[in-house]
């Protein structure tokens, strides 16, 4: 049975506007567990949040792998495709579909696989403002795409 309701619960704030929660390692390490989706990994095994696979029906042809090499880009990026799939970007807005936010996901990765490779250091020690740039990057691309 997945799990995404206590994902949801840990991970993302929502009032009036949503925002991703800033965990730390141990608390993104607590998520890893919890079921996604069930069943929808080509192994029809269930997609657990610290796993890398993410599909959200049978039918979608657009997989996504996240894996930038650094565990909170990870989960921002699996935060960020959850609320986008489920709330929009605004409490009450209209959620976006799969392949809208895989297109996004995918370009918010590259974004963030390129700070981890260009000074893993800095990103270490300035966690929180690259979190939250990435969050802002992905919210300005939902809403260029949709004006």
């Amino acid at each position: 049975m997945a799990d995404l309701n206590d994902i949801i619960t840990l991970a993302i704030t929502v009032d009036s506007t949503i925002s991703i929660n800033p965990l730390s390692k141990v608390e993104i390490e607590m998520l890893s567990n919890l079921v996604v989706w069930d069943k929808k990994t080509p192994g029809n095994k269930p997609m657990y949040f610290g796993g890398s696979y993410f599909k959200q029906a049978d039918t979608d042809k657009n997989a996504i792998i996240i894996d930038t090499g650094l565990a909170e880009f990870d989960f921002e990026l699996k935060a960020i495709m959850i609320s986008a799939l489920h709330f929009g970007t605004v409490e009450g807005g209209t959620p976006y579909k799969w392949r809208s936010v895989a297109e996004r996901i995918r370009k918010l990765k590259t974004f963030c696989v390129y700070n981890t490779n260009a000074n893993t250091t800095h990103i270490h020690t300035s966690q929180p403002y690259i979190s939250s740039l990435v969050h802002k990057i992905y919210t300005s691309l939902l809403m260029i795409h949709f004006l």
